[in-house]
């Protein structure tokens, strides 16, 4: 049985603004990453590139990016390793960043959401939604 963490926020900017900084898979926004490295063969940010993404706390995540639609002010990317111990072996992990306007002023709705291909521990949920606040 699979299972999402959703969290959601409204920004104080336009969405092409927020999507620019996005978009290019920096995370420089986000204070728990300390630095993304890129495999040799791709460039940052680009679809099924692989990255590795270092955390301020020493974990790392390789993942790959899926999906970067300017149209939809997507972000898609699965974690294919990961350093954490909090996770199971075996359970696939997908993120997804997701913008959306609105319409009567110049603020930016931010969905964040996760999903584990498995059920995971209680207080892992819990993190993982704190994590997706620090962004928001």
């Amino acid at each position: 049985m699979s299972c999402t963490v959703f969290e959601s926020g409204v920004i104080d900017s336009e969405v092409s603004n927020v999507w620019g900084k996005i978009k290019h898979f920096s995370f420089e926004y986000w204070k728990r990453i300390k630095q993304i490295e890129v495999e040799e063969m791709f460039q940052h940010g680009e679809v099924s590139g692989i990255h590795m993404i270092h955390y301020a706390d020493g974990t790392k995540e390789k993942v790959k990016l899926q999906v970067v639609s300017d149209r939809q002010f997507l972000l898609k990317y699965d974690v294919l390793e990961t350093s954490s111990n909090a996770i199971p072996a075996g359970i696939k992990i997908s993120h997804c960043l997701q913008l959306r306007k609105i319409t009567y002023s110049n603020q930016t709705v931010i969905e964040f959401a996760t999903k584990y291909s498995d059920q995971i521990s209680l207080t892992k949920f819990i993190e993982s939604k704190q994590d997706k606040k620090t962004i928001l």
